[in-house]
């Protein structure tokens, strides 16, 4: 089963490499296989902590780790790798890590060649990063690989009759820090049982967010006293369904902020259509002395969403019509009520908002009206709603501690 895991690795590397003739992204990855040589080799006898991420989700997910070990061990020397170019693009000059660089494609030559030329002390993998050459590599070498923040579902490979070969690979992990009892269960229930149910740490990391946001003094001018409502990571579903309900309903004291997910020309310009002419801004062509009258801002860059959920009243959260939805915690962090859309069964903190009072879901213009009008018009509602958001995700941080109270005993 090795060697077809292995050819199917060959494959998938050999698909990207021709994606890359036609597509950026596909053609950075191809690029970026061999980038970790083009890097200096760590120092000898230098002690190494190699964290993995999938993308720039797990990366959030997994920095509050990152950083806590650094402030206790500064001596140690970080190796933090991607998958996914959008990832590697926005973190490649993180300072805390001493390499950024990408994951070479999980072939058997390349494991050894990136474990000789880094020689890292101890793996964190983020979330889901199940690549089983590399955790094979690391299990030969007796180095201690962790998984962060991990969570299971029971329709996945490892459950299954005929997954022999994933069990095997969970079982070359030292530790699974996990996210809930169901996950621990369902290890269990496969003979695992080198796991501890420590939290999910995306809950530190939003409300480090809180606790330090950039101001930006554009946005501050914008919203200046006025009511917010912001569309964070939307999608073009998410935005037909929203954006013609909020232009109806919203109050002139309310001002909407829409942070799309895709920044291409012609998505942003689409937006625009859904509102009246000479009422939508774009952030990047904004001068603070000049948008007191305009209700409407597009923020058409990356990296500022997170701190700017902080001047909303009521947030809804893309992605809920497609794959599913994006980060709902930013914005329950600020004590804000959040909405997302119906595919959110797969992510336990949109059910737990729900749960708790702090999040609702919508698919359809109805729903999304008489919502409104809810959240609008009634300020003791709105407001009970957003401290259930934001004391849920207090209740639910102290994972970064849990982790590093049990990796600390190794030996580095």
């Amino acid at each position: 089963m090795r060697f077809v895991y292995t050819l199917l690795i060959h494959l998938f590397q050999l698909g990207v490499f021709l994606g890359g003739l036609f597509f950026p992204k596909a053609r950075k990855r191809a690029y970026g296989n061999l980038h970790f040589r083009t890097l200096n080799k760590p120092e000898p006898g230098a002690k190494v902590v190699w964290m993995h991420c999938a993308s720039l989700g797990e990366f959030e997910q997994g920095r509050p780790i990152l950083e806590a070990y650094k402030a206790e061990y500064p001596q140690v020397q970080m190796l933090l790798t991607f998958f996914s170019p959008s990832g590697f693009d926005v973190c490649r000059n993180y300072e805390p890590a001493t390499w950024v660089t990408y994951l070479p494609f999980d072939k058997p030559s390349l494991v050894r060649l990136f474990l000789d030329y880094f020689h890292p002390d101890v793996a964190l993998f983020i979330k889901y990063e199940f690549w089983h050459n590399f955790i094979r590599g690391l299990h030969k070498r007796d180095i201690p690989l962790y998984l962060v923040s991990g969570i299971f579902r029971k329709d996945q490979l490892f459950f299954k009759a005929y997954g022999g070969f994933f069990r095997q690979t969970l079982s070359m992990f030292s530790w699974f820090f996990l996210q809930n009892k169901a996950s621990q269960d369902l290890l269990e229930s496969i003979g695992v049982e080198k796991s501890s149910i420590s939290g999910d740490t995306r809950f530190d990391r939003v409300l480090q967010i809180a606790r330090h946001t950039t101001d930006f003094p554009v946005v501050d001018a914008f919203c200046a006293d006025n009511n917010v409502f912001i569309l964070g990571s939307s999608w073009p579903e998410d935005e037909r369904l929203l954006l013609p309900v909020l232009i109806d309903l919203l109050p002139s004291d309310w001002k909407i902020i829409v942070a799309p997910h895709e920044l291409s020309e012609s998505h942003i310009a689409k937006i625009a259509t859904y509102f009246p002419p000479a009422t939508t801004l774009r952030y990047t062509q904004l001068k603070q002395e000049t948008i007191s009258n305009q209700r409407i801002m597009i923020l058409d860059t990356m990296g500022m969403l997170s701190a700017v959920y902080k001047k909303a009243d009521v947030a809804y959260v893309g992605g809920g019509f497609g794959k599913g939805i994006h980060n709902t915690l930013e914005p329950a962090a600020f004590y804000i009520p959040v909405i997302f859309g119906p595919r959110h069964k797969q992510f336990q903190e949109a059910n737990d908002l729900l749960a708790a009072g702090g999040g609702f879901t919508v698919s359809q213009k109805e729903e999304v009206q008489v919502l409104l009008k809810s959240l609008i018009g009634n300020r003791l509602f709105r407001h009970t709603a957003g401290q259930a958001a934001g004391n849920y995700v207090r209740q639910k941080s102290g994972a970064t501690a849990r982790v590093l109270e049990e990796i600390a005993t190794i030996n580095i």
